[in-house]
């Protein structure tokens, strides 16, 4: 089992150009604040693509341009750290299933990545394991909590939150919801699997591991899903299959 790790990428990461090593079996994690990279978001929107470009200019709010430029920006930043190229040259591609993959002869089963963004935070996973996800949620009121889960939760995980404190029970259903996330970015089905169709363990981070997923061809047996703390404030979760 990979030890999970975040490294932050503030301002010296930012201006630096030394390649970053990906092991076999490893999973890397950089988290960024989207304030600390406000003043440079001129220079993070050069690097952007011209479709990346029209995603950006569509963004009505301020506060979501600085999130998209410092998401989409530094991701290619890090990817050409890692691939030794100009982050001008990382392409990205859809997967037949709509995931985001690099574009031209590097192979997705070799270099997998994702990306999740939450308030004013921003978390990237980066592997060598086939299939990667990574969810992030900045933990806050939720009057709407139960009905959310008995919505999209399954029957175990219901159970299992209404178990809860009612003090411990709002951090419980981060963690639920952003292990059930990653997993599903991972496959890169997003909500075309039921998020009721699976179902994970609310605890410990140590108690990620997913129970039970039926059926398309899933054999839960080749799946890791951890839960980390990104940041004071935040939940997160990484899925992968080895």
């Amino acid at each position: 089992m990979p030890q999970i790790q975040i490294t932050e990428f503030d301002a010296s990461q930012f201006d630096s150009s030394s390649p970053l090593l990906l092991s076999e079996g490893e999973v890397h994690l950089w988290r960024a604040f989207t304030r600390t990279f406000e003043s440079r978001g001129k220079e993070l929107e050069a690097l952007l693509s011209r479709e990346e470009a029209g995603r950006f200019e569509r963004f009505y709010f301020p506060k979501d341009r600085t999130r998209f430029v410092v998401a989409h920006g530094i991701l290619r930043i890090i990817i050409g750290r890692y691939l030794n190229i100009s982050p001008n040259l990382v392409d990205f591609r859809s997967s037949p299933n709509g995931k985001p993959e690099l574009r031209g002869h590097f192979d997705p089963e070799s270099f997998s990545f994702s990306l999740s963004h939450s308030h004013n935070l921003v978390v990237f996973a980066f592997s060598k394991f086939r299939s990667l996800g990574v969810d992030v949620e900045h933990i806050r009121h939720m009057p709407d909590l139960h009905e959310i889960a008995d919505n999209y939760f399954h029957p175990n995980e219901i159970a299992a939150l209404q178990s809860f404190p009612l003090d411990k029970r709002k951090k419980a259903f981060f963690d639920c919801w952003t292990r059930k996330e990653a997993f599903v970015k991972a496959t890169g089905e997003g909500l075309c699997r039921p998020l009721d169709s699976f179902f994970v363990s609310i605890g410990s981070e140590k108690e990620g591991g997913i129970i039970s997923v039926d059926g398309y061809g899933i054999r839960t047996a080749n799946w890791n899903l951890l839960s980390f703390r990104p940041a004071h404030g935040y939940a997160g979760a990484v899925a992968f299959e080895t």
